[in-house]
């Protein structure tokens, strides 16, 4: 009974969240335009990350090596495998 009840409160809050009253939030954030870059092999180039990027696996269990510079920034490359970043 009681993980009944947390699982209606739960689900209570997810449906609040776009409720009628914001859904001008809920329609704004379908708007974000999101660019898939494909990354490319690691005896091409590397493709430089920004902050946000998500790496998303396209073959089954690609390696993915990611560079760390002293300057703070990172570039991924694919050893093998498939892999894109989806970067808003």
């Amino acid at each position: 009974m009681r993980n009944f009840l947390l699982f209606t409160t739960l689900l209570g809050f997810l449906f609040v969240g776009c409720s009628e009253d914001k859904v001008v939030d809920c329609e704004t954030t379908s708007d974000i335009q999101l660019k898939n870059i494909t990354i490319s092999s690691c005896d091409v180039n590397y493709t430089a990350l920004e902050s946000g990027d998500q790496i998303v696996k396209i073959s089954e269990d690609p390696e993915i090596e990611i560079i760390h510079t002293v300057s703070g920034e990172k570039s991924v490359c694919v050893k093998s495998g498939e892999a894109k970043i989806i970067r808003e």
